[in-house]
């Protein structure tokens, strides 16, 4: 696994590519905030990906209707 080798750039550039939001989120938890070891190049695709994703709102409204379904 690229993330246990740290090799958080590849890692990144091939989610970006992927276009899947779910497994980017996912290896952004694995790697916890490593933006200071991308190229900044890598560094501003994931940031402007990363602000998509929390302007649709889709991850609020998930774990809100987790919490009102509780």
């Amino acid at each position: 696994m690229l993330c246990q080798a740290f090799e958080y750039e590849t890692a990144f550039r091939i989610m970006l590519e992927e276009g899947d939001d779910i497994y980017l989120l996912r290896l952004m938890v694995q790697t916890g905030p490593c933006t200071k070891s991308l190229t900044t190049h890598t560094a501003q695709k994931l940031l402007y990906r990363l602000n998509k994703v929390v302007r649709t709102g889709v991850i609020q409204n998930l774990a809100l209707e987790w919490i009102d379904d509780s």
